[in-house]
């Protein structure tokens, strides 16, 4: 488990991904704004494992100010997330000190890999670095490569992230909107797309575990492992 600092104006991403972070098992300091942190006794800093910081902040210091101070001044590792994919933005990103950088719309799954790939880079709390296993699906979050009974699978993008929050959740459903929420980008909401990549993950599956990936009626999708 990391502590999270997530600085996000928008309401519905902040709370989207403080959910998710939280799911993940992240303690999690969420804020609007990033003015005078430490001197407002929000949080220490010093504790601090890793931010999540927007861009485009309306009153305060803007997220490559707030990179600045955390990198420099408190060696905190950022992912920056923006709207703007201008490569000056991004430039002066990467000067602040950024170790990643997100533009919007982004998948909430994606997110998650990085910044597990992230605090695996900087040994936060000794985090593990072998690949997550259930049953005899094994996959590494970091190279984003999954194998069943030691044989490689040819996932899309899509279709790993998908078996990967099934993972995380194995012995439990998941929902359909909660998938879309986790796997695909913000404000997508149709569900089909959920029924059409299972769909497709099944049939990538149907020669060597063909009943993994369970429908549980009116609550989603478990699996089986």
């Amino acid at each position: 488990m990391a502590l999270v600092l997530l600085v996000e104006d928008d309401a519905s991403i902040r709370t989207a991904l403080s959910t998710a972070l939280e799911h993940d098992g992240h303690q999690v300091a969420a804020r609007e704004r990033g003015d005078d942190l430490e001197a407002c006794g929000i949080l220490d800093l010093t504790t601090v494992d890793v931010a999540i910081v927007d861009v485009g902040l309306p009153q305060g210091p803007d997220g490559i100010e707030l990179a600045h101070m955390l990198t420099s001044q408190h060696d905190v590792p950022v992912i920056i997330l923006t709207a703007q994919g201008d490569f000056e933005v991004k430039a002066a990103g990467y000067r602040a000190g950024a170790d990643l950088y997100v533009t919007k719309p982004f998948s909430v799954a994606e997110l998650l890999w990085q910044l597990d790939a992230l605090l695996r880079r900087t040994g936060a709390h000794g985090r593990d670095v072998r690949p997550v296993t259930a049953g005899a699906l094994s996959l590494d979050l970091t190279q984003r490569i999954a194998w069943h009974r030691g044989e490689e699978l040819a996932l899309s993008p899509i279709e790993f992230d998908l078996l990967a929050v099934l993972v995380r959740h194995r012995g439990k459903a998941v929902s359909k909107a909660r998938l879309l929420d986790l796997v695909w980008e913000h404000d997508v909401y149709d569900t089909n797309l959920v029924e059409t990549a299972i769909r497709r993950l099944r049939a990538k599956l149907a020669d060597r575990a063909p009943q993994l990936i369970e429908t549980v009626r009116g609550a989603g999708y478990r699996l089986r492992a």
